[in-house]
Order: structure tokens, then sequence, then C-alpha cells
């Protein structure tokens, strides 16, 4: 199963929406499940002596294995 999404938190005003993504793949007795999300929103992050990047304000991921027996 492909899955996509995006989710808002409504009690802060200065967050933007964060988008979902998800694979999962099932095989008889085994369940792979990967999914990710990430911020829409970026900020600065100084980097080296004087410089600065742009990065996502939020990411994560996240990984499981099931076996039914």
């Amino acid at each position: 199963k492909l899955r996509g999404g995006a989710y808002e938190n409504i009690a802060a005003e200065e967050q933007e929406p964060v988008v979902t993504a998800g694979l999962g793949l099932n095989f008889a007795l085994v369940e792979i499940d990967v999914a990710g999300a990430m911020s829409l929103d970026k900020e600065d992050v100084s980097v080296g002596t004087g410089g600065s990047e742009e990065v996502q304000k939020s990411a994560g991921a996240s990984a499981s294995i099931t076996v039914t027996f």
C-alpha cells in the first residue's frame, strides 16, 4: 500500500503543515512498513564559519517489520 497525507498543528500559529508518505508491503506472514514526515517550514542553521543553510524545521522516519505466526 502506498499512502500520503498531511497534518497541521492548529494550536501552533506559526507552524506550516507537515506532509507524510509511507509504503507498506504485505507478504504471506511478513509485513514491512516504512514511513516519513517532513514539515514545509524551513529555518536557517549555522554551518562552518559564518555560513548558514536552510533546512526543514522538522522531519521524521519510521520502519517496522511484523511477522505473524
